[in-house]
């Protein structure tokens, strides 16, 4: 990420916007840590930072009902806004022959998260890593509080928007 092309977009913004003095003085390197910070999951390689000796075999008699996490709360921006999105997942899946350690799971869905994603793609990445891995049925819901919707267009209330993958067998 080339932090002197971020600042200049966002002063071209401002400038743009007519927006200028004291309050708005360090607002370029403010936003491209914030931008920097959002968008960190971003070339992230998932098999290193997530899967890395986290992945377990297991005998399949001994676990016989779905492992679930909730309230998986994690942080992204719209692509098409580049506004904040305050995401909470619930994951789960039905070990056949491996799992993964506990906290693998949170640590992916906030590394996909903090990369500009459609929610609904966010939600088909997870399931769809999560299946690769453990060749294993995945159930990933999310919601998500979209700025986008709630500070412009819309107009929402604080409502989170549900998108949800499922796989049955």
């Amino acid at each position: 990420m080339n932090d002197e092309m971020i600042q200049e977009g966002v002063r071209l913004i401002l400038d743009g916007l007519d927006l200028s003095g004291e309050d708005v003085r360090a607002t370029p390197e403010r936003m491209c840590r914030a931008l920097k910070e959002l968008c960190s999951g971003v070339g992230v390689d998932i098999d290193k930072h997530v899967f890395e000796e986290g992945i377990f075999e297991i005998d399949q008699s001994t676990i016989r009902v779905p492992t679930t996490f909730t309230e998986i709360n994690a942080r992204g921006i719209c692509p098409h806004h580049l506004l904040p999105i305050i995401y909470r997942a619930e994951v789960r899946y039905a070990p056949r022959k491996k799992v993964v350690g506990l906290s693998r799971i949170h640590r992916l869905v906030r590394i996909l998260a903090l990369r500009p994603v459609l929610q609904e793609q966010l939600v088909y990445d997870i399931a769809n890593t999560l299946r690769q891995k453990l060749d294993c049925p995945v159930h990933v819901k999310l919601s998500g509080i979209h700025m986008c919707m709630v500070s412009r267009g819309s107009k929402t209330d604080l409502d989170a928007w549900v998108t949800t993958e499922l796989e049955l067998a």
